[in-house]
């Protein structure tokens, strides 16, 4: 069922470290067939972001991934042409469930 709704193809980027530092993203995985990213339950997106600035804007997503490849928090997932920062990863069957983060710039607003 779950099968039917991965459409869209999906790439990640993970963060890099050299001596204990962050150094940037590089490319990790792509050609990932995903579910177009849809809006995460108002339930879900208060329970991620109670714990960030208040300040910040950012709107929260799910999809699938088939399998379950090799995603984790901090990851950053692009779809679509849109950046998102994997917040949660969860597996369920045969597919993986990922939550994620979109911020806001000064251009969406």
């Amino acid at each position: 069922m779950i099968q039917a709704l991965l459409i869209e193809s999906a790439s990640t980027q993970r963060q890099q470290f050299a001596g204990g530092k962050r150094t940037g993203f590089a490319a990790h995985l792509s050609d990932l067939s995903c579910s177009p990213p849809y809006p995460a339950s108002p339930s879900r997106t208060a329970a991620l972001l109670v714990d960030a600035d208040s300040r910040r804007k950012a709107s929260v997503y799910e999809c699938f991934l088939a399998g379950r490849p090799d995603i984790q928090n901090g990851d950053r997932l692009t779809t679509g042409g849109v950046t998102y920062l994997v917040q949660s990863v969860g597996y369920w069957q045969d597919v993986t469930k990922v939550v994620l983060e979109r911020e806001q710039t000064v251009d969406d607003l």
